[in-house]
């Protein structure tokens, strides 16, 4: 007893323990972290590390330690509908504070056509009219039009084509508002390319959104709220905010309030202006790399961001821009980059290969070979007369393009004669007369080639072209053998399938019930007329009464047989007399 007492007293002091180990742990923006045990499972590892997983009433425990690692659940076929619930047991599902209103203060339009989204407050008379918010985010051609009512929120989201989201908030069916994807559910693993994409038609159906912009929906926007999309060459009464653009090695979201973002500084400030050297005849983007931060607002849109001087990106030259924004105390801030457009690409010369052949080398001349090329300058088409200079004699060319910039091309052409056709040959013994079960295709075809090459050029089987025609129930094959000089060897030969009929299996058929059509195609089946064998075919009836006996009714049965090859399909008819007891 004593022993049963003491194990029921330690058991007390466990649970206790266990119970006093976690501690509510503030945070102003509700982002919260836990930290998980090593896995066994160096994959489960990466995927269990961390995450930000709040409780059912806002606050954050810290995780007991299990006593054997646990693999993160897989979603289901369709996850989309599935919620994650970490192994900590806490659930991802948002719940909406008790304070919620039961009005909804707010009411939601997507531009599905321009991307952006307006928020209208709701005025005394319980009108939606003031525009108070406007967000740049990416929809999708499957995104639907209407009018919706938000349900379900979660702080993660396991989404289709295995990707994560956050804060996410159901607007019907599988359409959601969330975060722009990650690979996990690890805030440091966001899909840089797909945030890049925001401003344009990029999703499978959902509304994503930058993640400041998601979590204040899903904060400020209760469940019920009603949500337009609708399409429209204008943005809205707002305008439509300029993305932030980030650079393809950095996975964190900028707008992210996590205290771990390294983006998340204690100062307002620039980050990204620095001098850079850009491509001539490249893309350039003023605001690529870019971000405004704000110490309360933390990273802001490019649309506060001002800029003064431009950017010729198809001129070379040195740049001046300087950026400025006025953070949310009143301060200023501004930096200057100096852009500098260079021009570091030779020439491309296209149109002739290193060793070239003709049919008579005497026609070949130092024109006639500049005419086959075309020369491009960082994809600018250049003038030929200009740029390009050709020498040619005894068979050797060479062309030297030079562009404006300094950068020489030089390609060196040998030209051979050849004016003799290339060797083509079938294999000898080849039956034309295929079985129904043979599918003719070009790989069959190519199957009959015994030889294929030139005495001047590298060329085999695979240079042959194969032409597949029907005519009249006969396949017409084609095979073409050309050189690179433009001698070709041309080869045809018909294909025709073997025979086929219907043999009767019942001279004189009978059967119970005369609309039973398994029974009836009992009757009969189709063989070849060449092997005897039975064949693939596909048939149809159709009955009419002839007679009735005392005894029984005779039907006149009609089949209609079809057996279908590459060559096309044969129609075989033939009739019998059933007969069905009355």
């Amino acid at each position: 007893m004593k022993r049963y007492l003491l194990h029921i007293t330690v058991l007390f002091f466990v649970i206790l323990l266990q119970g006093c180990s976690s501690a509510p742990v503030s945070n102003n923006d509700n982002t919260v972290s836990v930290s998980y045990p090593p896995s066994e499972n160096k994959e489960d590892a990466d995927t269990q590390s961390e995450a930000d997983v709040p409780s059912s009433d806002g606050t954050v425990s810290e995780t007991a330690k299990p006593a054997k690692p646990t693999k993160t659940p897989t979603p289901t076929m369709d996850p989309d509908t599935w919620d994650y619930v970490s192994i900590s047991g806490g659930n991802m599902i948002y719940t909406e504070p008790e304070d919620t209103p039961k009005v909804m203060p707010y009411e939601i339009h997507v531009n599905k056509q321009m991307n952006c989204i307006t928020v209208y407050k709701r005025n005394k008379k319980g009108e939606y009219k003031k525009p108070v918010y406007s967000f740049v985010c990416s929809a999708g051609s499957a995104t639907p039009l209407g009018t919706f009512k938000t349900s379900t929120k979660y702080h993660w989201k396991a989404m289709i084509h295995k990707v994560w989201a956050q804060y996410a908030t159901r607007i019907t069916g599988d359409i959601l508002f969330h975060s722009v994807p990650y690979d996990t559910y690890k805030k440091d693993t966001l899909i840089t390319s797909y945030y890049n994409q925001l401003g344009r038609t990029a999703s499978a159906g959902c509304v994503r959104l930058c993640v400041r912009d998601a979590k204040w929906i899903m904060e400020n926007c209760p469940s019920g709220t009603t949500v337009v999309i609708y399409n429209s060459p204008d943005p809205g009464p707002l305008g439509k905010p300029a993305p932030v653009s980030l650079v393809s090695g950095f996975r964190w979201d900028p707008t992210d309030p996590d205290k771990r973002n390294p983006l998340k500084r204690k100062k307002s400030g620039l980050i990204g202006v620095a001098d850079r050297t850009v491509e001539r005849g490249s893309s350039f983007n003023i605001y690529e790399n870019i971000v405004a931060f704000d110490k309360k607002l933390y990273a802001l849109p490019s649309s506060e961001i001002k800029v003064k001087g431009k950017v010729d990106p198809d001129k070379t030259g040195t740049y001046s821009l300087t950026y400025s924004f006025t953070d949310s105390s009143g301060k200023k801030f501004k930096e200057t980059a100096t852009i500098t457009v260079a021009d570091t690409q030779k020439p491309v010369i296209t149109g002739l290969p290193e060793k070239y052949y003709v049919k008579n080398i005497d026609n070949v001349t130092a024109q006639s070979l500049a005419d086959k090329v075309t020369v491009t300058d960082n994809g600018d088409k250049l003038d030929k007369n200009k740029y390009l200079k050709v020498s040619y004699s005894d068979g050797k060319a060479v062309l030297t393009a030079k562009d404006d910039y300094n950068h020489t091309t030089v390609l060196n052409v040998r030209v051979y004669e050849d004016n003799e056709a290339p060797v083509l040959e079938l294999r000898s013994n080849l039956e034309t007369t295929l079985p129904v079960s043979v599918s003719f295709t070009e790989s069959y075809a190519r199957k009959r080639i015994k030889t294929a090459e030139d005495d001047k050029a590298s060329i085999g089987k695979n240079d042959v072209k194969v032409s597949i025609k029907k005519q009249g129930g006969v396949l017409k094959v084609t095979y073409t053998l050309t050189d690179l000089a433009g001698n070709a060897t041309s080869l045809s030969e018909k294909i025709k399938y073997e025979e086929v009929y219907i043999e009767v299996l019942n001279p004189a058929p009978q059967i119970n019930d005369i609309t039973k059509e398994k029974a009836l195609c009992s009757f009969i089946t189709v063989r070849s007329k060449e092997t005897g064998k039975k064949v693939k075919y596909s048939v149809k009836t159709s009955r009419e009464k002839l007679e009735r006996t005392e005894t029984h009714t005779i039907y006149k049965v009609t089949y209609k047989a079809k057996v279908t090859t590459t060559a096309g399909t044969t129609t075989l008819t033939q009739k019998l007399n059933v007969s069905v007891p009355n």
